[in-house]
């Protein structure tokens, strides 16, 4: 809804802006919440999955993730269970002193990006 109202930016980017803010909000609630909780033993982080081999991710495909196939570390979109295993470490008991940060598991699509212009 602010991006829709919002006059500063075209239509064409609205989707994106739309995702980068709630993206960036769900980072900081976490930070947020692990701040408040954490005196509580409550641990909070967020997860933010790069492009996966699922019915979503092969609609994403045809929409431009592919194309972050050829800048990723990872040359492949990851498995299901890649990201579960992800999660349930996350959730275990095991990471005892993690919170309050986001866990990117992108394949090194988000590197790539980054430095393919710097090398």
């Amino acid at each position: 809804m602010i991006v829709r109202r919002s006059k500063v930016f075209g239509k064409k980017l609205h989707s994106g802006l739309a995702y980068s803010f709630s993206k960036n909000f769900v980072q900081w609630y976490s930070r947020r919440l692990a701040a408040a909780f954490g005196a509580k033993g409550a641990r909070v982080l967020s997860v933010s999955p790069g492009s996966f081999d699922t019915a979503m991710g092969k609609l994403e495909a045809d929409h431009g993730a592919s194309d972050l196939l050829k800048v990723s570390a990872i040359k492949r979109f990851g498995e299901p269970e890649e990201i579960a295993a992800v999660l349930a470490f996350a959730a275990s008991e095991a990471p005892g002193y993690l919170t309050g940060v986001d866990i990117l598991v992108d394949g090194g699509t988000r590197a790539g990006q980054e430095f393919k212009s710097k090398s």
